[in-house]
This record gives structure tokens, C-alpha cells and sequence, in this order.
């Protein structure tokens, strides 16, 4: 009767979420076809992986973001959780769990969780796992929530999840085993000194001490630039969790298993843009970086990846930054070439941490606020509008790019469909203007597929430009 009630409920659930949940047609050229939802009323997280999947349907980033979330019934995320409360890193008795969930019951939720889709029908919440454990304890009933739609998902399964963190984290059906034997006397230092010499040889010691301070540890003490920044850091580490788990997990995932007082040290010292300029604020912490914004007005990325993924991830990214670098001083430049001051690698500890230091652009959804367009009858129009511009240019610049039954419109055709979208919406003529040129620029100098993850919080406007009559949009994170 209990399994009766519980299945029943299940439907009534699915059948209300499907009342207002209507996943958009597939893009004709396979690009992502991009939907609204009610935040305080939003689809299940099954009927949005399945309209990903099948029709590459994502949410729209100005509906659903960091300061817009939407809200879910805590229990109703459990079975996406990508680590379960046994195998989480921080285990409830540790001091950084309760430190944590002190903060969610005085603060309540800073950030929201984060559901990552995947095109290949995996689903998991990315970031939160602690979070999450912390309200089903707390008896939170909502907690916020934003996505981030992806090509491959994966969750460890139960054999990757015990062998995880070695012997650190037993698993949830097993106990630690207990010590029943008394402790065995240590090696004396001496008799130490004697092993190593006989193993190493009698100048082991001088030889490998020296190595690994000059590997692991610096003589010199930091600037004044740099103790600012790596205070600044820690600070964020310590408050904000998705930062710290970005920078150790991701960022700095080959740096192996040091302190993170040792991470952020190394990582300020060995990156030139955290070495040279002060840090005011975070911009924003993506799935495969966090972007900062420097008091000398410039924006500073560091990356391990991006959207492309590839063998070697994020090197289409870091093409894509080293060509507008290369343009900046050359006849091959326009006004929607990037402008990029800085670009390279760090080599921190192991790690290899890509960088870019380029011109300050607010993000295009943020750029409609800033001006008075930020509701969302306003967005739905302008997005509209700009796809129809997208779709002029890319007929245009690559004719045969669309197949049938896309190709069976005509130019003409879809130049008449982009006026009467440009009209219904609050765009200006110099705006259209500069998203026309942005658009062609990527097209013909970096090819169509750049655009294929084109959303407003991945291009925006040179913020010289923004009191001008002719803004200048690029896209800043392909």
C-alpha cells in the first residue's frame, strides 16, 4: 500500500511539472534551442535532462543563474548526488563540515547547488554534495539550484567511490576497523639517518632536502601584491565553497595533495596577473574556471578547460585567446576583436593553470539590465532577435551550413524574419549593427561551430564602448 501512495504521488508530481514544461523543437542546425521555466515552479530534473537530450534544450542563463535560482524540495535531489553522505570529502564529524553547516544555519544558502546535464543522459549535482547533506539535516525543504548544461556527464560508480580517498573514507555499509593493538615504537632519527644513507646513499639528505625546497617552498617572501591576493584568496576559500572545490578539484586537480594555503600561495606566486596586479572581486566561478576582476580595470580567467573539452582540454580555448592577442597590433584586428592584455600558462606545482588577463566586458544579460532591459518579456524578445541575426549571417557567410529542411528558407526569406524580430524587440540599430559584426567576425575567423554555445553569458560589450553610440560586443568565453 506504502509502494501504491509513494508511485502515486510520483505521477501526480510528473503530471503537475508537465503542465508548465514545454521543451522547445530541436534546432535545425543543431544548435541549442534554449527555453524559460518558472523558478518557483520548475520542471523535475528528469524532464529537463530528457529535453536536453533529445532536443538540446537548455535553460536560459539570465532565467536561471547564480542570483536567480531556482527552487527545489531538498529531498527531491537525493538521487542525482553525485558523492552519498559516506563518501563525502568532509566528513559530518570534521570541522570544515560543521563550520559549514554553522554558516547555512545562521546565513542560510549563499550559493545555490548546481545540476550538471549531460547530452548522454547523466545527471548529477556537480556542486553542493555537502550543502545538500547539510539541509536533509537541517530539514531545509527548498534549496536553491541552477544548471549547467554539458555534452558528457559522469558519476563515479560504488568500486570508483571506495577507492576514492583510499583508506581516508570507509564506505557507508562499512566501519573503520578498530585498533586493537598497542602502538609499535617508531624508528629513532638516528637509526633513520643510518636506513636512508645505506638506501640513498651518505648525502641523501642534503641532496633530496634541497629538492624539495626548492620545488615545494619559496626563500623569498612574497610582495606586497602577492600577500594581498593570496589573504584575498584564502578568505574566498574559506566562505565560499564552490570556489574552494573549483580551485582544488578542477583548477588545481594535478597540483596533488597539498594544504590549501599551499595551493593558493603557489598559484599567486606562479601566475602573472596574480603576481602583478591586485584582485578586487570574483566575476564568476564556471565549470572549468573563475574569472576576478583586477583594480587596473582588466579581467583576469584562469582556466583548466571550456566548452570544446577535446583530448586536451581547454587548448581550443587557449587558441582562441592567443589569436586575439596576436590581432590586437595587427591589420587583422576589428572592433570585435577581444582585447586580450595577457595570455599563457603557470606552472603551478604540477599543475598546468591556463590564464587570460583581457579588457573588462559585462556579460550581455547584465549589459540589458544596466540599460533597463532585464525583465524577462524583454530577454525572451531580444534572444529571439539575436538568433534570427545569427541565422542571417551564418546563411550568408557559410551557404550551404544549414541542411533541409533549414536550407529550403532563402536568404531573403530570413532577413524579412530578423526585421520583424528586431522590431517586436528593444533593440537599438547601433546594437544590431555591432551583434552583426561580432557575429561575422567569430564565423569567418574562428568558424560557425563557435557559435553553437552562443548564450548572453558568454559574449557582452566592451565597457568603454557601453556610452557610445556604437557598442562594441565580442565574445569572451567560447
Amino acid at each position: 500500500m506504502k509502494l501504491l501512495l509513494e508511485n502515486w504521488n510520483k505521477f501526480l508530481k510528473e503530471e503537475s511539472n508537465s503542465l508548465h514544461h514545454t521543451c522547445p523543437e530541436a534546432d535545425p542546425a543543431g544548435f541549442n534551442a534554449y527555453y524559460r521555466i518558472d523558478r518557483n515552479d520548475p520542471p523535475s530534473i528528469e524532464q529537463i535532462l530528457n529535453c536536453w537530450v533529445k532536443n538540446g534544450g537548455a535553460i536560459y542563463d539570465s532565467n536561471v543563474n547564480h542570483l536567480r535560482p531556482a527552487l527545489y524540495q531538498t529531498s527531491d535531489l537525493t538521487p542525482y548526488r553525485e558523492y552519498p553522505r559516506g563518501y563525502l570529502r568532509n566528513q559530518p564529524e570534521t570541522q570544515r563540515y560543521q563550520d559549514l553547516k554553522k554558516d547555512i544555519e545562521e546565513n542560510g544558502f549563499q550559493d545555490p547547488i548546481i545540476v550538471t546535464f549531460g547530452k548522454n543522459g547523466v545527471v548529477k549535482i556537480s556542486e553542493g554534495n555537502h550543502r545538500h547533506e547539510i539541509a536533509l539535516e537541517l530539514g531545509i525543504e527548498k534549496i536553491p539550484v541552477r544548471f549547467i548544461f554539458w555534452q558528457n556527464v559522469s558519476k563515479p560508480s560504488a568500486q570508483e567511490l571506495d577507492n576514492l580517498y583510499g583508506d581516508d573514507v570507509q564506505g557507508p555499509e562499512e566501519e573503520q576497523e578498530e585498533e586493537s593493538q598497542e602502538e609499535k615504537p617508531r624508528m629513532s632519527d638516528e637509526e633513520y639517518e643510518r636506513l636512508m644513507a645505506l638506501i640513498l646513499g651518505k648525502d641523501w639528505n642534503k641532496n633530496n632536502i634541497n629538492e624539495v625546497l626548492t620545488v615545494f617552498h619559496y626563500d623569498e617572501p612574497m610582495t606586497a601584491t602577492q600577500e594581498a591576493n593570496y589573504v584575498f584568496l584564502k578568505k574566498q576559500a574559506k566562505k565560499n565553497e564552490v570556489f574552494a572545490t573549483r580551485l582544488e578539484n578542477e583548477i588545481l586537480e594535478d597540483a596533488g595533495p597539498e594544504p590549501m594555503d599551499t595551493l593558493i600561495e603557489a598559484l599567486v606566486r606562479e601566475t602573472p596577473p596574480l603576481s602583478n596586479e591586485l584582485v578586487s572581486s570574483i566575476l564568476g566561478i564556471g565549470k572549468k574556471g573563475i574569472a576576478f576582476r583586477l583594480k587596473n580595470g582588466n579581467v583576469l580567467k584562469i582556466y583548466s578547460g571550456g566548452w570544446f573539452g577535446g583530448a586536451k582540454p581547454g587548448s581550443e580555448e587557449e587558441k582562441f585567446y592567443a589569436s586575439e592577442k596576436s590581432k590586437m597590433f595587427s591589420a587583422d584586428g576589428s572592433v570585435s576583436t577581444l582585447p586580450i592584455y595577457d595570455q599563457g600558462i603557470a606552472n603551478v606545482l604540477d599543475a598546468e593553470v591556463k590564464f587570460v588577463e583581457m579588457a573588462q566586458v559585462l556579460p550581455f544579460d547584465k549589459y540589458m539590465d544596466f540599460t533597463g532591459r532585464g525583465s524577462e518579456e524583454d530577454l525572451m524578445e531580444i534572444e529571439a532577435a539575436i538568433t534570427t541575426i545569427k541565422r542571417v549571417v551564418l546563411m550568408a557567410e557559410v551557404p550551404d551550413y544549414y541542411s533541409p529542411p533549414a536550407n529550403q528558407v532563402t536568404l531573403p526569406q530570413r532577413i524579412e524574419r530578423a526585421i520583424r524580430s528586431i522590431r517586436r524587440s528593444k533593440l537599438t540599430g547601433p546594437e544590431v549593427r555591432g551583434l552583426t559584426i561580432m557575429l561575422k567576425y567569430v564565423i569567418t575567423k574562428y568558424g560557425p561551430e563557435y557559435l553553437e554555445d552562443l548564450h548572453e553569458g558568454n559574449f557582452g560589450v566592451v565597457q568603454q564602448t557601453m556610452t557610445t553610440n556604437r557598442p562594441a560586443f565580442v565574445l569572451f568565453d567560447p
